[in-house]
C-alpha cells in the first residue's frame, strides 16, 4: 500500500541520516569496527558525507579505548560506543534497548550505540566473521597440547559466543587494549610456573624411582651374601 511504502521510505531516510551521523563521527577513528561502519555508509548505502560536519567532527574528536568516541556536530555532542560509554556520558538507554543488546551479545554480536545531545538515536549490531581455518587451527593447537586462550574487549557473553564457534574454552572478556599485554605476561607466568612445578614433580618421581631401584639392588646383594655365608 501507499502508506506502507511511505513508512518504508521514512525508515530508510532515518537509517541513512543516522548512519551518516555515525560515519562522519567515526571516519577519524582507527578502530576496525569504525572503519566497517564508514565503509557500510559510503559503499553500501552510498551516503555522501557532509564535508563541513566531517571537519567539525574532526576538530572536536576524542576517543577512549574500549569505550567509544565523542565529537561535536551542529552544536550537538555525538557519542558512539558501548553501553558503558553512553551511561558514563549521561545518555539514557531504555531497558528494551539493553535487553535487545543482551540478546545480540548471545549471538556473538557487539552492539554499538549512538546518541546526539544526550538522546539515544540508534543501535548497530556488528559481528566478527571467523576465518574458515579458525576451527582447524584451534583443533591442531589442542592436539599439540597447547591450550588456546581468547582475550577480547567485548562483553563476556559476546566473547564466549565467538569462542564457542572456534572451540576455545578459556575466555577473558572486557580486556582493554592497554591491558592485553599485561594479561598475556600474566598467563605466560602461570604457564611457566606450571611447567616448573611439573618438571620438579617429574624430577622427584625420577629420584624416587632411582632410590627404589638402589634399594632393590642392595637387597639383592644382601640376599646373595647371606646365601654365600
Amino acid at each position: 500500500t501507499i502508506q506502507e511504502e511511505e513508512k518504508d521510505t521514512e525508515q530508510q531516510r532515518m537509517l541513512c541520516a543516522v548512519t551518516r551521523c555515525i560515519a562522519q563521527a567515526e571516519i577519524h577513528s582507527e578502530h576496525p569496527l569504525a572503519r566497517a561502519i564508514v565503509r557500510y555508509a559510503t559503499e553500501v548505502l552510498q551516503i555522501v558525507l557532509d564535508p563541513v560536519e566531517t571537519a567539525e567532527a574532526e576538530a572536536s574528536f576524542d576517543s577512549v579505548a574500549g569505550r567509544g568516541i565523542s565529537c561535536v556536530m551542529g552544536s550537538h555532542e555525538v557519542l558512539v560506543g558501548n553501553a558503558a560509554w553512553m551511561m558514563d556520558n549521561g545518555s539514557y538507554l531504555s531497558p528494551r534497548v539493553l535487553s535487545t543488546a543482551a540478546q545480540l551479545a548471545g549471538q556473538g554480536k557487539t552492539t554499538i550505540f549512538v546518541s546526539q545531545g544526550g538522546r539515544a538515536l540508534a543501535a548497530f549490531a556488528l559481528a566478527d566473521t571467523l576465518k574458515p581455518e579458525a576451527l582447524r587451527v584451534v583443533s591442531k593447537l589442542k592436539a599439540m597440547h597447547i591450550t588456546p586462550v581468547m582475550l577480547s574487549g567485548d562483553a563476556q557473553v559476546t566473547a564466549e559466543a565467538i569462542a564457542h564457534q572456534c572451540g576455545i574454552d578459556q575466555v577473558f572478556a572486557g580486556v582493554l587494549p592497554h591491558e592485553k599485554v599485561a594479561k598475556i605476561v600474566s598467563l605466560q607466568s602461570v604457564v611457566t610456573q606450571d611447567s616448573e612445578e611439573e618438571e620438579e614433580e617429574q624430577q622427584q618421581q625420577q629420584q624416587q624411582a632411582e632410590a627404589e631401584a638402589d634399594s632393590a639392588q642392595n637387597e639383592r646383594k644382601r640376599s646373595e651374601e647371606r646365601r654365600v655365608g
